[in-house]
């Protein structure tokens, strides 16, 4: 009977655990200050370069990222992704700008500078970044 009544509390906890993480709200990094600022160049190369260490040092923490952009992209579902240039051709930054949040998005152009801060989700052929704010 004890062991019946433990799995029903440890089911009982793991289940709270689960709706909590599920339902947690949507974090606003806009007004948080971000923990490293690095250019798109030297974000890609480290990457690159060690990609374990770079994940050590880079993902799940909210980093700001200066860089020309080299690519505008709108999503079908209304979203818009910003590509820093790298010196890799084949690797860049991508900056999915947030949706939940509206932003100015006047004077973004492809071929100029911007500095944006997001959340750093990894690497795969681009160092990706979420949940974007757009630094004026």
């Amino acid at each position: 009977m004890k062991k019946v009544l433990a799995l029903i509390l440890v089911g009982l906890v793991v289940a709270a655990g689960v709706w909590f993480y599920v339902n947690k709200g949507h974090e606003d990094v806009a007004g948080e200050k971000p923990e490293l600022s690095i250019n798109a160049t030297e974000l890609v190369k480290a990457f690159e370069t060690n990609e374990q260490e770079a994940n050590k040092q880079y993902v799940g923490k909210l980093i700001e990222v200066s860089g020309k952009i080299v690519q505008i992209d709108l999503t079908e579902d209304g979203s818009v992704n910003l590509l820093l240039e790298s010196d890799n051709p084949m690797s860049t930054v991508l900056c999915q700008l947030d949706p939940l949040q509206k932003q100015d998005q006047s004077g973004i152009s492809e071929g100029r500078e911007v500095r944006i801060k997001g959340l750093c989700s990894g690497f795969t052929t681009d160092v990706v970044l979420d949940r974007c704010h757009i630094i004026r």
